[in-house]
């Protein structure tokens, strides 16, 4: 096992994940054994493909032909779909593992029929998917992709949540789809902020019935399609840090911050004792919208005293707080 976790974590994950726990436990269940050591053995190169068969003839005292059959449905089911999704999360550039085709294939794939599983899963995982969405919206330059990532998203017919969903009244499937254009049909299609997020959340009446953690995933899901459809300007910054479109949880390691306001601050010229014409106007320009930020900084925490600690919507609040403060 210490061979298995010391892998990269895209492999162990990927490996050791629910959906691929679900399968194993199908094929036991059916052969009525239990081959869960198995795919460990496959994955840290201990046995073979080709090895498989008699492995199970010799541990499980099965006849070939039904060791046979076991083994082509753990390839099949098992094997084949984990080594294809852990060559596609491997964030090297280089790779030759799988072909760009169905790289995209696969992300198409996620965000039309499996998105929530995605979002369900470890930070690293989702991590790992952004890289190679802007691989491809970067690196090969394919921002077509980008709209049919945004069409498959919009088509996207999963349930997100389990409580009654109304839209003008109507009883309407939750699915991921809707709760986009209900969002849009609430506040708009301009490119939403934090704080237009947080409010939908909190005073939408479909939003009011759910619990923290489905309000967690509808909040991913509008995150998403921000991220998406106003690509790049969505992005917190130039440079390609911390670029998201799927988002990750906070508590996982990022790429440090930059210090926008220490580099600013170092970027201004020493104070002169002569004036120029005009300085003295944007002197109090500056004077003007720093009053304006602190005005509007003392009004969010103001709301944000309203939530819980560690609530979604006091967490929107900061967010904005912060990003006002980094200005």
């Amino acid at each position: 096992m210490e061979k298995f976790y010391s892998q990269a974590p895209q492999v162990f994950l990927t490996v050791d994940s629910e959906e691929v726990g679900e399968k194993m436990d199908k094929i036991n269940r059916k052969y009525d054994i239990d081959i869960s050591e198995l795919i460990i053995r496959v994955f840290t190169d201990e046995l073979k493909i080709e090895e498989i068969p008699e492995f199970l003839k010799r541990e499980f005292d099965l006849e070939e032909k039904k060791a046979q059959e076991i083994s082509e449905e753990f390839k099949e089911k098992i094997v084949v779909p984990v080594a294809e999704r852990i060559h596609f999360l491997d964030p090297n550039p280089e790779k030759n593992t799988i072909s760009l085709k169905k790289e995209k294939e696969m992300l198409l794939d996620i965000f039309e029929n499996d998105l929530i599983t995605e979002l369900k899963n470890h930070s690293i995982i989702r991590d790992s998917v952004n890289t190679q969405i802007f691989r491809i919206l970067g690196t090969e330059g394919d921002l077509n992709f980008k709209k049919d990532l945004e069409k498959n998203l919009f088509k996207n017919q999963e349930s997100l949540t389990s409580a009654q969903f109304r839209i003008e009244d109507k009883p309407t499937r939750p699915s991921v789809s809707n709760w986009i254009k209900h969002y849009i049909k609430q506040k708009g299609s301009e490119m939403p902020d934090n704080m237009k997020i947080a409010d939908f959340l909190v005073n939408s009446p479909n939003a009011k019935k759910l619990n923290s953690q489905e309000k967690d995933l509808v909040e991913k899901v509008l995150l998403i399609y921000r991220n998406l459809k106003f690509f790049p300007e969505s992005m917190p910054d130039d440079e390609g840090e911390n670029w998201q479109i799927i988002p990750l949880d906070e508590e996982q390691p990022k790429i440090e911050k930059r210090k926008t306001e220490t580099s600013r601050e170092n970027q201004r010229p020493q104070k002169e004792e002569y004036s120029a014409p005009g300085d003295e106007d944007e002197k109090e320009d500056e004077k003007k919208e720093e009053k304006n930020s602190s005005e509007k900084i003392a009004e969010l925490e103001e709301m944000a005293q309203k939530y819980k600690k560690n609530s979604l919507e006091r967490k929107a609040i900061e967010k904005e707080i912060e990003k006002i403060k980094e200005k």
